[in-house]
């Protein structure tokens, strides 16, 4: 899947910091914007990451990390319920808010980290940008029709959580 003289582990630090625009720590209850974030873009993960503060006042996310045991496959799903939760919300007020964005910022946001990702095989950033699709369309699955997910079900998707990414995928 890759080169033997590939840097994995490099190469995975690489792309995870050419993504983040923002994160927020459960275990120190600290969310955190970087320095490059500006303007209507940090606007977006601000919404993001806010989610993340607020799930985690609600659900407390590291002890629901700690119920997958150190298991890939379940931490991967779990990790999934929580990214999809922090789309949920981010494209809810992303679209709410739409006429605020200046083109110039969006486009920042869209193109952040391209270049690392076009170097990287897809082993390395399929399941970090998976945990965000496939966890955003498990829960908006969950909603049915109207793709707007409730609070409720979203409650419901934390107190009883996919065990493993073939959940997440095929709800």
């Amino acid at each position: 899947l890759v080169a033997p003289s590939l840097d994995l582990r490099a190469l995975e630090l690489e792309v995870l910091e050419s993504q983040v625009g923002g994160f927020y720590d459960p275990s120190s209850d600290t969310f955190y914007l970087m320095d490059q974030m500006k303007g209507s873009g940090a606007k977006v993960i601000l919404a993001h990451e806010f989610t993340h503060a607020l799930d985690d006042q609600l659900y407390d996310l590291d002890k629901i990390l700690k119920t997958a045991n150190e298991e890939t496959d379940s931490e991967l799903a779990l990790r999934s319920v929580i990214e999809g939760s922090g789309m949920n919300l981010m494209t809810r007020w992303a679209t709410a808010h739409v006429d605020e964005y200046s083109f110039a910022d969006l486009l920042s946001l869209q193109s952040m980290g391209a270049e690392v990702l076009r170097r990287a095989p897809p082993l390395v950033w399929k399941p970090l940008l998976g945990t965000y699709t496939a966890g955003e369309a498990f829960l908006s699955h969950e909603a049915g029709k109207s793709k707007v997910v409730a609070s409720d079900q979203i409650a419901r998707a934390f107190r009883e959580p996919p065990r493993s990414p073939e959940q997440i995928l095929h709800p």
